[in-house]
């Protein structure tokens, strides 16, 4: 089996969760109340024996350090196995110069240092389950220069809408990529998970940025259709991508009532930083349905249809309906709350309802007393 690498990669323009990437990367935008989407990606390699890992950020550092550590709890050994997260220094002029392509030329000589022969390359806005030595197999056997993971979906007109479309002949091959727009629903939507050979990775990073400073991975590879021989992967389990708000709040709101038995087993953990919070309180007068809580929450009043992270309080008479509440938040007596997304440490004591209108979703910042 050849030796592979895995690289989280950052995320791209087209991924902006508003208010909640205000204080966070993409990798650690709070999931189904006590995971992390960086945690899906890490877990699909560290599962599939990848167990040297490479996790790039191009802002606000601080959380991921914190959520990923030594990266112990993904199962990595640690006699052979390592994360590291990979932060550029130099100072960026402007936000479009703060592309992929940039945070792997800034920590060259860590990728050209590695010995593995391949790479796969793998972004947290999409998540899914995937044994990635099934891909490097089949790569390997197929000669390819690039594989591509791509999703076939019938539902394009309204799921991963800004996300990459490939155009693939029969027999596999990619010859061009778009841009889903939504107006048709059957697409082949690129999961931006991609596998070659180191040496190739490094080479097409430099040609980017002799082409463009401002040029992304995914922009070099579009160029090189007809002289390389990438091709597709299909993916052949569920997969959700998270670029936007709403798309956030409609996966979570899936992985309650559809998907979660599609993400998690036995035999395909899903690795995450566990704390040392208690069981959830649950008093007298509590109603929790179709609902996933986290440890060390106290709820003494109604959840329905909800995610809430941990150390959440919901006081007696509050009434929570399609929300999404991040850890250390606060719920006073008698509030109603409906279709609402509560980043962390919030405490809603003044307003009694807060309702976001039909067909819309109300983000509350982080730390804010509402």
């Amino acid at each position: 089996m050849p030796r592979v690498m895995g690289i989280i990669a950052v995320e791209g323009d087209n991924v902006n969760i508003e208010g909640i990437n205000l204080y966070r990367p993409i990798h650690t935008v709070s999931f189904m109340g006590r995971y992390n989407l960086v945690d899906f990606p890490i877990s699909n390699l560290s599962n599939s024996g990848i167990d040297n890992i490479h996790v790039y950020i191009k802002n606000r550092p601080r959380t991921v350090y914190e959520h990923i550590g030594s990266g112990r709890h993904y199962n990595i050994n640690s006699k052979k196995g390592r994360i590291r997260i990979m932060f550029g220094e130099r100072e960026i002029s402007s936000s479009i110069y703060n592309t992929d392509v940039q945070s792997y030329l800034q920590n060259i000589q860590y990728i050209a240092g590695e010995n593995a022969e391949y790479v796969v390359i793998v972004p947290s806005h999409f998540t899914y389950v995937q044994n990635f030595r099934e891909v490097v197999n089949e790569h390997v056997k197929t000669d390819a220069d690039i594989t591509v993971v791509y999703k076939k979906t019938d539902e394009a007109k309204y799921n991963f809408l800004g996300c990459d479309t490939l155009k693939i002949l029969k027999g596999g091959r990619i010859v061009g990529m778009d841009v889903n727009r939504g107006q048709i629903k059957n697409r082949n939507i690129s999961m931006e998970t991609y596998v070659m050979k180191r040496s190739l990775f490094i080479n097409l990073i430099r040609r980017a940025n002799s082409v463009s400073p401002i040029y992304w991975l995914k922009d070099i590879i579009s160029e090189s259709f007809e002289n390389l021989d990438i091709r597709g992967y299909r993916l052949k389990t569920p997969a959700l991508g998270t670029t936007d708000l709403r798309s956030y709040f409609d996966n979570s709101m899936k992985m309650i009532n559809v998907y979660a038995s599609n993400f998690f087993s036995r035999k395909w953990q899903v690795f995450t930083r566990t704390s040392d919070s208690p069981p959830s309180q649950y008093g007298e007068k509590s109603i929790v349905k179709n609902s996933l809580i986290a440890n060390g929450s106290i709820i003494k009043g109604e959840v329905y249809n909800s995610i809430l992270g941990r150390d959440v309080i919901v006081s007696e008479g509050a009434r929570l309906e399609n929300c999404i509440v991040f850890s250390h938040s606060q719920i006073a007596k008698n509030k109603v709350i409906k279709r609402v997304v509560i980043d962390k440490h919030v405490r809603i004591e003044k307003i009694d309802k807060i309702i976001a209108p039909d067909n819309d979703i109300v983000y509350i910042n982080k730390s804010d007393r509402i």
